[in-house]
């Protein structure tokens, strides 16, 4: 059975989200004897532990390594889907949700060139007409919205990991697709030292792209405040993205460059590092799906601070509940970073015992091996 993994990604990956899950998936799925080709804009034109990289487009841009995707780059990459799916015979294609456009033109290249693959399209969450009017206006905001609605409809298979998103589904799909609900993406192994081992942290950190739905400003303002209070230790912040030169300018402005270090695109080995100097990730996010930076944190005994809005699913994992900011308020958020600084092995322990009896029931591994099955019923299913 061939699958075609499609997405934008730039190599080496992000240090998060899709990207990351991408690559676990394409590896994973290999190892259950799939012939898995993983196509991408990063311009990677290579096998490795049997997965096939073919690049979409000559370019390595079309997904800037900043983070940044705009209208063009997205009508490019959907446009190439197109061209890729023309050319190559598949038997599942395998589609992040976002952008919308590239579900399209899949279920247009299944159509005109009387493809008989299957689309498979993951959904982390599904935003509502409310966030996308705020974010966007009014407009376009209901124009996206509407084309969100649309795209769930276009697959064959819709993919999830929460009950909410599920539900999202179910209200939304055709009486002939499947909603395909799996585990989770977490990693098996952790990390987390017991509690008494680990002596009193004073660093504080944020890492994710670095762009308005991530609030990395609403991050910085909270820190702002803590120092007033006279916390005296160092914020890091791991992350690139379009809002790079106004976050360097905002710490400049603010004399915040005693305690605050901005890292760019940092690998996999600093993020481990800072991870394991710090008290408590900072996780401001607008719009979240699954949330693989405070599940990867929890495994280094790092507790998280989010915010609750129904576009935040990683509010639904459970980590350290207590945790959760019921506004965008600096002062809120600076509030439970007191919070976790006083009292570091209370929330060290939510961590340890998440680790133990939560995670593995969100386990990447599993879903692969969901999956695998499913891709193995429906080859099943096609030879009857």
């Amino acid at each position: 059975m061939r699958i075609g993994i499609f997405y934008e990604t730039t190599f080496p990956e992000f240090k998060g989200g899709v990207e990351r899950w991408f690559s676990q998936l394409a590896n994973g799925i290999s190892e259950q004897n799939f012939d898995v080709q993983y196509f991408n804009t990063g311009g990677r034109i290579n096998t490795e532990n049997n997965v096939k990289y073919i690049s979409l487009e000559s370019k390595t841009d079309s997904f800037q390594k900043t983070g940044t995707r705009n209208s063009q780059n997205a009508i490019s990459f959907a446009i190439s889907v197109f061209k890729g799916l023309k050319n190559h015979q598949l038997d599942i294609v395998y589609l992040s949700a976002f952008p919308f456009f590239h579900i399209w033109t899949s279920k247009l290249a299944q159509i005109i060139f009387r493809k008989n693959f299957k689309i498979y399209v993951e959904w982390f969450e599904l935003p509502t007409l409310k966030f996308w009017i705020k974010e966007f206006g009014l407009l376009k905001g209901v124009v996206g919205s509407i084309t969100q609605r649309l795209s769930v409809r276009l697959a064959d298979v819709n993919v999830c990991y929460l009950d909410s998103t599920a539900n999202q589904l179910e209200g939304t799909k055709t009486n002939k697709q499947i909603i395909l609900k799996l585990p989770g993406i977490c990693m098996e192994e952790t990390k987390s030292p017991p509690v008494a081992s680990r002596k009193a942290r004073n660093n504080i950190c944020q890492i994710g792209r670095l762009t308005p739905d991530k609030q990395p400003l609403l991050g910085l303002a909270a820190i702002k405040l803590l120092r007033k209070n006279g916390w005296t230790g160092q914020f890091k912040l791991i992350g690139s993205g379009p809002l790079e030169e106004e976050i360097v300018n905002y710490v400049n402005e603010n004399d915040m460059s005693d305690y605050v270090s901005l890292y760019v695109d940092g690998n996999d080995d600093l993020r481990e590092e800072i991870l394991n100097d710090s008290a408590v990730l900072l996780h401001p996010s607008k719009r979240e799906g699954f949330g693989l930076a405070i599940v990867e944190a929890a495994a280094f005994g790092v507790p998280s601070i989010l915010i609750r809005n129904v576009n935040n699913k990683s509010t639904e994992l459970g980590i350290n509940p207590t945790l959760i900011a019921e506004s965008s308020s600096p002062q809120e958020i600076a509030t439970l970073l007191e919070k976790v600084l006083s009292d570091q092995d209370k929330y060290m322990e939510e961590c340890r015992l998440w680790n133990i009896l939560q995670r593995p029931k969100f386990l990447a591994k599993d879903s692969i091996d969901q999956l695998a099955i499913h891709f193995h019923n429906t080859q099943r299913q096609r030879k009857i």
